[in-house]
């Protein structure tokens, strides 16, 4: 199968493109941003209505074009990359689905402005330019609806609360996605939740796109060494990086185009994955170019700002990361949350016969975070069920995910035949240093392991001259090693030596305890301040410790000598 666009959608994005390059220019949307409601949103709405996309999707019969999310997608990108104030998605993609017939004409004439917000959301996107107010399934006319202005990272898209009533809403939730089904005015507030998602997805590729020609086009030209920084590899990786993502999310959000208009059973999940994607493209290209410029990309001398506030207001528009990813796991995994009826599986009526029991398997995992459970029922399909792990009882989150995978499988606890467990829990506590002294045993030649770290660095620090390396969860004082060696296939290369595990395990226990923070080391917060303190430390510092320290901390000369090793 070949998909591309044809030539009509080509020809509407370049046609966006050509007007914004004229109406919408850095200039003209800085302006925008010191503007008020009179002067706002500015030339590009005027043009962006005359070519026929705010109107695009209503139909021809009341002044639109009737076109698809698959004709629009492109023209998005194009408004993304120019950064276009003003509600655009909302009063052309979101307002068509919600406000009332009689309003059409005059949101594709350009004369009547939408603000919406999704059912959850308490934040309306420049409420004091709409006509109209839409809240959830709520249209009111703004001159009835009281504004409190609230902070908004975005000053081309101001944000504002209102007074409408909410019924059956959640708590206010920035990220929430409406239930499906329902009333009419509930479906139509989904239809438009999802339009309204994809076109912001669109925008944020548009946004990640223009960060990357920002970011190329400074590194080509900026210099230092004597070189022009685009020839040192660090920034050829990172910009390559945000290339990549862009290209990977680009295809999600069209396939999510093509889902929406032909009203595909995946529409749902195939907007949350462009959602997604989209948004940490988009991201990933603003941390990027905000990197490559440096500090001067923070001032008003350069109009990167501009982009880069923009993707962070629309990464939480109509939807953000936490909850589009969580539908989009449901999904995917048919895990708990809201599904269709049709994609349960039925509850068998007989019990699973005796010679298939032992092929029942329950495993758990339980994580410091979330608890996962994954049954494998008879007849071979996987349910899994994800908790949040309760610290003061794991078994408590353990169970809620257990009773989750029988009942979605329809198996009794006593058909289940064979049960794994793991947790991380204790690997956690070693990491954050945070339980009692442990030692560390490993095979012979690989005792440095943990203190090498393998460039295991988190992505900011990745490239950062300054980095200091953290200390390893356990120290080289009380790491052991052992003859013994394992195939990753399991097989037995080296059998261990039993003799030298004894010999290991009596210099465990006569470690004991290591001794108090307070009496050998400088408290500190973070292994970068500890490295700092140890460089600042006087010579005469490295003394300081106590003839009565066991085991050696490695602060005197005496302790020093006395380390095993390597």
């Amino acid at each position: 199968m070949r998909f591309s666009f044809n030539e009509d959608q080509w020809l509407l994005a370049e046609t966006v493109r050509e007007v914004l390059d004229k109406t919408c220019p850095p200039d003209a949307v800085r302006a925008a941003a010191r503007a008020d409601a009179s002067a706002r949103p500015g030339p590009a709405w005027r043009a962006l209505a005359d070519v026929g996309l705010l109107g695009a999707h209503l139909p021809e019969e009341r002044g639109g074009l009737g076109l698809t999310p698959l004709d629009t997608v492109l023209a998005y990108e194009e408004t993304g990359w120019f950064a276009v104030p003003g509600p655009l998605v909302e009063t052309a993609v979101a307002a068509p689905l919600l406000v009332p017939a009689e309003h059409h004409e005059r949101i594709a004439e350009g004369t009547l402005i939408v603000s919406a917000r999704p059912a959850g959301s308490p934040y309306l996107p420049d409420a004091d330019l709409a006509g109209l107010v839409v809240a959830g399934a709520t249209v009111a006319p703004r001159e009835s609806v009281t504004l409190t202005p609230r902070a908004s990272v975005d000053a081309t898209r101001r944000l504002f609360t209102d007074d409408l009533p909410a019924p059956n809403e959640s708590a206010p939730h920035t990220g929430s996605i409406p239930a499906d089904g329902g009333p009419a005015g509930e479906a139509a507030g989904s239809a438009a939740f999802e339009r309204a998602a994809l076109a912001t997805a669109a925008q944020l590729v548009g946004l990640g796109r223009r960060l990357r020609e920002e970011a190329v086009g400074y590194a080509r030209q900026r210099r230092q060494f004597g070189k022009v920084i685009g020839s040192f590899q660090a920034v050829k990786h990172r910009l390559a990086d945000v290339a990549v993502a862009l290209e990977f999310a680009a295809p999600l959000v069209y396939r999510a185009a093509y889902s929406a208009t032909h009203d595909a059973p995946t529409a749902r999940r195939d907007v949350s994955a462009a959602k997604t994607a989209a948004s940490r493209a988009a991201h990933l290209a603003a941390r990027t170019a905000l990197q490559v410029h440096g500090a001067i990309g923070y001032t008003d001398e350069l109009h990167l700002g501009l982009w880069l506030n923009r993707v962070v207001a629309l990464r939480a528009a109509w939807g953000d990361d936490g909850p589009h990813r969580a539908r989009l796991r449901a999904a995917l995994l048919d895990g708990p949350g809201p599904q269709p009826p049709a994609s349960r599986d039925p509850v068998p009526t007989e019990p699973v016969p005796e010679e298939d029991r032992m092929t029942i398997t329950l495993a758990s995992d339980v994580g410091g975070t979330f608890t996962d459970v994954v049954l494998t029922g008879a007849d071979g399909r996987i349910r899994v069920a994800k908790t949040l792990t309760t610290p003061d009882d794991p078994a408590d989150g353990l169970m809620r995910g257990v009773e989750q995978v029988l009942a979605a499988s329809g198996t009794a606890p006593g058909e289940v035949g064979r049960f794994v467990h793991a947790t991380t829990l204790a690997t956690n506590v070693i990491l954050e240093r945070t339980g009692v002294p442990v030692a560390f045993v490993t095979t012979e030649g690989f005792r440095s392991m943990l203190a090498l770290g393998r460039q295991a660095r988190v992505e900011e620090e990745r490239y950062d001259l300054a980095y200091e390396q953290p200390d390893p969860p356990v120290p080289l004082t009380r790491t052991f090693a052992v003859p013994e060696r394992i195939a990753a296939n399991g097989a037995v290369l080296t059998p261990l030596d039993e003799d030298a595990a004894a010999r290991v395990a009596d210099e465990i226990a006569a470690l004991g305890s290591p001794p108090s923070r307070s009496a050998c080391s400088t408290p500190t917060s973070t292994p970068r301040t500890r490295n700092a303190s140890r460089r600042s430390s006087p010579p005469a510092s490295r003394t300081a410790c106590p003839s009565s320290c066991r085991p050696p901390c490695g602060r005197s000369s005496a302790s020093t000598s006395a380390r095993r090793p390597r």
